[in-house]
């Protein structure tokens, strides 16, 4: 029976942290012992990444998509995932744009939603914060 694929979305408005928080929980995973089974440039933006990781524990695939800055981008993080067989999705949304919301809720409508405040933005410790939380919904 094929697994539903769960959703964890990062949200944020621009230049909050979302992409850095999320490169924090790549580290964070590969130091804590999922196996990395992939890494691509996002095709939409060099300056992200596709990351794949099985968790052998739990028999899931996990896909982390750093990138989501345009409208397009949430959606072709979903299709990525699912052609990449994922039963974990994280990507980033803006929460700015409605649509990025409605394409997570429409594959996912008990998706997990986190949203990174604009202000304050420099906490000591926030994206770690960030970083252990995402990674309790995907483990």
């Amino acid at each position: 029976m094929e697994k539903h694929m769960k959703i964890i979305g990062l949200g944020g408005f621009a230049n909050v942290g979302k992409t850095t928080i999320l490169k924090n929980l790549i580290d964070d995973c590969k130091k804590s012992g999922l196996d990395l089974k992939s890494t691509l440039p996002d095709r939409l933006s060099s300056d992200d990444l596709h990351v794949i990781f099985e968790n052998k524990d739990k028999d899931d695939i996990i896909f982390i998509a750093t990138g989501g800055d345009n409208a397009a981008h949430v959606l072709n993080n979903i299709n990525e995932a699912k052609r990449n067989e994922a039963t974990i999705l994280v990507t980033p949304y803006r929460i700015s744009r409605n649509t990025d919301v409605q394409d997570i809720i429409i594959e996912d409508p008990e998706a997990i939603l986190i949203a990174k405040p604009k202000y304050p933005s420099v906490i000591p410790g926030i994206y770690g914060s960030y970083v252990r939380r995402l990674k309790s919904y995907m483990i």
